[in-house]
C-alpha cells in the first residue's frame, strides 16, 4: 500500500479481483434455472399390479362417473371389483346415473375391493292412494 491507496500489486486486491472473475465465469457456465413446470396430466393407466412383498394385487379404479349404473357395474366387474350401490335423490338428474364414487377414479386399491357408487334417483311419487 502506498500512502493510503491500494497498490495495483496489493495481494488482497488481486485476490478479490480473481474471485470476481471466477464468479463471473461460473455464472456464465451455469445454465439458467428454468421455471418449475407442472407435469402433464395424463389419463391414469388401469392395470393390476402385484405388491412387491408378494401381497395382494392392486388395481386402479376405472372412471365411471356420469355413466349409467349398469355400465359402471360392468366396468368395475371387468376390473375384478365388488360394487355397492347407494342411491341419492337428485330431482334434476336422470335416475340411474353415477354421481359419486368411493374410492375416487384412478385410486390404487387392492384387487377385489368394494367400490361404493352413489347413484341418482327421483323422489317417490306423491300420487298414490289417499
Amino acid at each position: 500500500m502506498i500512502a493510503g491507496r491500494a497498490s495495483p500489486r496489493d495481494p488482497l486486491l488481486l485476490a478479490a479481483a480473481g474471485l470476481v472473475v471466477v464468479l463471473a465465469c461460473l455464472a456464465l457456465l451455469t445454465p439458467a434455472a428454468s421455471p418449475r413446470q407442472r407435469p402433464a396430466v395424463t389419463q391414469p393407466q388401469f392395470s393390476h399390479r402385484q405388491a412387491p412383498s408378494g401381497g395382494p394385487a392392486f388395481a386402479s379404479v376405472p372412471p365411471v362417473l356420469e355413466t349409467t349404473v349398469s355400465s359402471a357395474r360392468a366396468a368395475l366387474a371387468a376390473s375384478r371389483f365388488h360394487v355397492r350401490v347407494v342411491t341419492r335423490i337428485v330431482p334434476r338428474l336422470a335416475p340411474g346415473l353415477v354421481i359419486a364414487m368411493r374410492p375416487a377414479p384412478g385410486a390404487l386399491v387392492p384387487s377385489e375391493a368394494t367400490i361404493v357408487l352413489v347413484v341418482s334417483r327421483q323422489p317417490a311419487s306423491a300420487t298414490g292412494p289417499p
